[in-house]
């Protein structure tokens, strides 16, 4: 029987799908079976791999603790090394090395943020009080720098800082200048400040510290900081200003000076500012505030001050029984020398007046007595040192000739008041010579040595009155008769000159040897005035001692001429 080819084909295709179908199954039995088994072995792995990833999370983080140990221990290091610096207190540590442990913590702090991330602030907040305690260290130093003038450390400090160190240079430039001028105004060695001192040393500061500025180099206007410096200084000044002007209007007589300092400070001031800083407007707008009113009372203080004196000599009452020094020669010599101790200022305003304009108007009564002014007639007095010393030898003028004049009056004897001046002028002298200033202040006008020997001429001549009084005794007013012998009346005239010699010269030394003459050099130069007597009484001893005008000369001619030396030598 013949078979059709499709149908055997599709039967053995059948046949062939069915052992496949059956293999299929007997795979998907033992796939089962193995699925089983997998299941199995992985829910006994599965405690196993938890724990070992468990374990590699502890690695991972025993790793991470470890790293940031180590990264805290080199933190440790870096804060432990630099820390001796920061705190060193020998002052040996140069500023350098402090800068270099700041930029150290500096870099130390950014690698500590991480400790901020998880919670730990200690760690980067004792970094950060440490550059702020270095940084102050720094700010110190720059302030020492500054204060020193060291411009090299000022560089290398605000190079640190940058602009926000100006602060500390300004600090400390501050200060410096200040102190500076309140050790001028709180000087105890002058009675008058010298505010013209002040005001040259606020200047030259001035001026200097803008080339300081300008030196650094810095992005700043060397004026504008240089102005911030010196205002405290000037404000300290111009309270001082404020002060002299006030005490001035109390009494100008007695307080000139301060009128005359502050009149010379605000001009130096005034006039030099602009040259010394650009950004003076503020300060020169102040001063002129006060200027008028400084320069009427500058002005005045110099007649004024003779005023003073020749009212208060007028007036004075206290003298002293031996013709000594007077109270208020103590307050002469007082003013003459806080004139010396302030001289600048007192010729600036001396030259300004001129010479004929420090002398009141009209002229005071006692230069109707004595003055010596009149050796300053048709001379020019250019300088302003000339006509301080003009001023000084008015002062000294007014108060002898008032002096003299008030002890003619208080004592009974004439010769007292010539003592009076003679003592008081050589008090002058001896304060003059032990002030140098002072004395060549007095010297600078070349008529003033000569103006004060007229001065010791006039009290000589009051002090050897009597004296000249009695040579002129033994002066003949009228010829005797021209006969070879004399007259009677001859002689009883001559009898009557030897007898008021013999008794006026006893006087005369008795009262000398009672004077209290300390000091020795003005007993030498009273005993020279008064040696003009002996020449008179041996021309007249000549003449006459020998008896001529009586046969008991004896009785009349009392002393010769070795006795006349004897007690002349021995005053």
């Amino acid at each position: 029987m013949s078979v059709d080819i499709d149908e055997a084909e599709v039967k053995l295709l059948q046949e062939n799908l069915n052992k496949l179908r059956s293999e299929c199954e007997t795979s998907n039995i033992h796939l089962k079976k193995i699925s089983t088994e997998i299941n199995n072995i992985e829910s006994a792995l599965n405690p196993i791999m938890n724990l070992t990833s468990t374990k590699r999370t502890a690695v991972a983080n025993l790793e991470s603790t470890l790293d940031e140990l180590n990264k805290l221990g080199r933190i440790s290091a870096i804060v432990l090394a630099e820390r001796r610096i920061i705190d060193d207190t020998t002052g040996n540590v140069p500023v350098k090395r402090i800068i270099d442990s700041i930029d150290k913590l500096s870099a130390a702090l950014q690698d500590a943020a991480i400790f901020k991330s998880i919670g730990n602030t200690t760690v980067p907040n004792n970094i950060s009080a440490l550059i702020e305690k270095g940084s102050k260290r720094v700010g110190a130093v720059l302030q020492r720098a500054a204060d020193a003038n060291d411009p090299e450390t000022v560089t290398l400090c605000l190079s640190f800082f940058g602009k926000s160190g100006i602060s500390y240079y300004i600090d400390a430039r501050t200060r410096h200048v200040s102190y500076e001028i309140e050790q001028i105004i709180n000087s105890t060695s002058q009675k008058v400040t010298d505010l013209l001192a002040c005001a040259q040393t606020l200047i030259r500061r001035s001026a200097s510290e803008r080339e300081i500025l300008r030196a650094l180099n810095l992005d700043i206007d060397p004026d504008e900081i240089a102005a911030r410096i010196i205002e405290p200084a000037f404000n300290i000044l111009y309270k001082a200003i404020s002060a002299n002007l006030s005490k001035a209007r109390t009494n100008i007589r007695t307080n000139g000076l301060y009128a005359v300092q502050a009149h010379a400070a605000i001009t130096y001031l005034t006039d030099s500012f602009h040259s010394a800083l650009k950004n003076s407007t503020g300060f020169t707008h102040e001063l002129v505030r006060v200027q008028g009113d400084a320069a009427k009372m500058a002005y005045d203080a110099f007649p004024a001050s003779i005023l003073y004196f020749n009212e208060k000599l007028a007036a004075h009452t206290n003298f002293p029984s031996d013709a000594g020094v007077v109270e208020p020669c103590s307050e002469l010599v007082s003013r003459l020398r806080a004139i010396s101790s302030v001289k600048a200022a007192a010729i600036i305003v001396a030259e300004e007046l001129g010479v004929d304009n420090i002398i009141p108007s009209p002229p005071p009564a006692y230069m109707s007595t004595f003055t010596t002014r009149n050796l300053l007639r048709n001379k020019k007095i250019r300088t302003g040192a000339a006509c301080l010393s003009t001023h000084l030898m008015d002062l000294i003028e007014c108060f002898v000739v008032n002096l003299i004049n008030a002890g003619s009056t208080h004592y009974k004897k004439p010769q007292m008041a010539g003592l009076l001046g003679l003592t008081n002028i050589a008090a002058i002298e001896r304060a003059a010579d032990s002030h140098p200033d002072l004395s060549e202040l007095i010297s600078a006008e070349d008529t003033s040595r000569e103006r004060l020997q007229k001065l010791k001429s006039f009290s000589a001549g009051k002090f050897v009155q009597r004296w000249k009084e009695l040579g002129q005794s033994l002066m003949e007013t009228r010829p005797m008769s021209g006969s070879s012998s004399l007259s009677s009346k001859d002689r009883e005239i001559i009898k009557e000159k030897f007898k008021y010699f013999n008794a006026t010269l006893d006087e005369l030394v008795a009262e000398h040897k009672a004077l209290r003459i300390t000091d020795s050099a003005l007993r030498k130069q009273i005993n020279n005035e008064i040696g003009f007597i002996a020449p008179i009484y041996y021309r007249f001893y000549d003449k006459y001692a020998e008896g001529s005008f009586s046969k008991h000369a004896y009785k009349y001619v009392k002393y010769n001429k070795k006795q006349i030396d004897e007690i002349l030598s021995a005053l």
